[in-house]
Formats: C-alpha cells, sequence, structure tokens
C-alpha cells in the first residue's frame, strides 16, 4: 500500500500547538517555535526550559512533537512518554496521546499506535474524529479495510472543516479502490475533489485527479482516465512534484496497457522508472 496518498490522511493535533502557545504567554516558547516549523529552535528552548522547571510537562511534550517532526522517534517517545506522566491537563494529555500515536505508525508498531489514538478517544471529546480517523489510517495500514471504513465514516460525522472533510473522504476513496468497489471509490474521490476545490487545496485537487483518472480506468472509462490522469500529471509537473509525476506517468502506463497500446505503456512506464527508480504498485 503506497505512503506516497496516504500520509496526508493523518491528521495530527498542531493546532494545539498555537493554542498552547499562546495559553502559555511567555514570548518564543518551545511551542511557538514548533508553530512555526523551526524544531531545532523548538529543541533548543524546550531544553532550556527544563533546566529551569524540570516538572514542566509542557516542555517535554514540545520536545518530543519536535523530536518527532525531525524523525528522532525514539527521543520523541521518551520526551512524549516523560510529559504523559507528568501532565494533568486534558488538553495536553490529548495532544500527547496523538504525538505518541502518531509515532508509533511512522515505526510501524501499529498495536501501540491504535492504543495510544483509542487512549485519546477516552481522555475528551476534544480530538475525538481525529482519533478515529487515525485509527482508521492503522487499521488501513494493517490491511483491515473493513474497520478503516467504520471509523474514518465516524470520524467524517464528527468533522465539520472542510479540509479535514476532504482528506477523510479522500481516504475512505482510496480504501474503497483498494477493496476492488470501483464505483463507491469514484464516488468518495469525486466528494473529496469537489470539498479540496471550494476550499482551493491545490496540491489536494491535483492528487485527486490522479487517483480518480486511475478509478476511471479501472472502470473502463479511458476518456475520463486520461482527461483526469493527464490534468493531474500537467499540474504535478508545474510544482515539481516528483512522485507524483512518477505515479502520473505510471497510471498512463497502466491505462495505455489496457487500451492495448502498448508502446506508450512501455515509454510512460519508463518514465515513471526514471523518476522514481522503481514501479509504483497499481493499490493507491
Amino acid at each position: 500500500m503506497s505512503k506516497i496518498l496516504h500520509i496526508f490522511s493523518i491528521i495530527v493535533f498542531f493546532s494545539f500547538f498555537s493554542i498552547l502557545c499562546s495559553a502559555q504567554n511567555k514570548g518564543k516558547n518551545c511551542w511557538y517555535y514548533v508553530d512555526n516549523g523551526e524544531y531545532q529552535k523548538a529543541i533548543a528552548q524546550g531544553e532550556k526550559s527544563i533546566q529551569e522547571n524540570p516538572n514542566n510537562a509542557d516542555d517535554y511534550a514540545c520536545l518530543g512533537a519536535s523530536y518527532r517532526m525531525l524523525g528522532s522517534f525514539k527521543k520523541a517517545i521518551f520526551y512524549l512518554k516523560k510529559a504523559e506522566d507528568l501532565s494533568k491537563n486534558a488538553i495536553l494529555q490529548n495532544l500527547i496521546s496523538n504525538q505518541l500515536g502518531t509515532t508509533y505508525l511512522s515505526l510501524e508498531n501499529y498495536d501501540k499506535a491504535l492504543y495510544c489514538y483509542n487512549k485519546q478517544l477516552q481522555i475528551s471529546k476534544e480530538g475525538e474524529a481525529e482519533a478515529l480517523n487515525n485509527m482508521a489510517f492503522v487499521y488501513q495500514s494493517k490491511g483491515d479495510l473493513d474497520n478503516a471504513l467504520k471509523l474514518y465514516k465516524q470520524s467524517l460525522i464528527l468533522t465539520k472543516d472542510n479540509n479535514k472533510k476532504a482528506s477523510i473522504t479522500s481516504s475512505m476513496g482510496v480504501v474503497y479502490f483498494n477493496k476492488g468497489d470501483y464505483k463507491s471509490s469514484l464516488n468518495y474521490l469525486s466528494t473529496a475533489l469537489k470539498l479540496r476545490e471550494k476550499i482551493e487545496d491545490w496540491p489536494g485537487i491535483r492528487h485527486t485527479m490522479i487517483n480518480m483518472g486511475n478509478v476511471y480506468r479501472k472502470l473502463k472509462d479511458y476518456n475520463n482516465a486520461l482527461k483526469y490522469i493527464n490534468e493531474g500529471l500537467r499540474r504535478v509537473k508545474i510544482v515539481g512534484e516528483k512522485k507524483w509525476e512518477a505515479r502520473g506517468y505510471w497510471y498512463l502506463g497502466l491505462l495505455y496497457k489496457d487500451m492495448g497500446k502498448e508502446k506508450k505503456s512501455k515509454e510512460n512506464m519508463e518514465k515513471a522508472r526514471k523518476i522514481h527508480k522503481v514501479g509504483i504498485n497499481e493499490t493507491m
């Protein structure tokens, strides 16, 4: 199962970073730098704050979040667990469970990821939709597509933000594709595309177009398949998204193969391999 698409399915509590930063009212604290994507500065500030107050759960959580964003997952878990032991604040506990779940997911430790997301659900109603979405993604990664769909649907009911709705709806389209239910897949991806056009989510629009084209291919609607793949491919090439460019060419290769145009099929698959080095699975 490709992570090129799924990586955007995970909803992390970055909205809480701004809340914590404002609530603490300490100027440029650790969360301030996380909120601005300056993770090394966040770590430096967090370590300084811990020296001054070794029992501040906020700073440990911030360090954990920073290390997670930098890909240092063992350090992230260490600091997040320290924060978990010290925190008595429900909002912060919610964030910590979410961050731990996402860290374990990055390590493909699905059982621990599910445990953390489920714990997040038990803490409070805050972030319930996000926790359900992330649990759905874990089941999806494990190949348990029925449970993934069940949780995505629950998450969608609770979600009001159009950006998150688009992400969840798109994920459901992917799950249906991998189940072989191409009509349902197209329905959800079409809904996701409309939402993304409404909120002007340009990356989401071009990615969804490419995926929709591949669904049309499966439905043997070759005209629409060409239309959506080519338009999505045109857009990703403009912004230089090489992985998605490779995906677009790969899907074109599959499409031309289905159409019996072997020469064009090989040409496009070769373009995909040159960009991405390896072939792309037919699943999304």
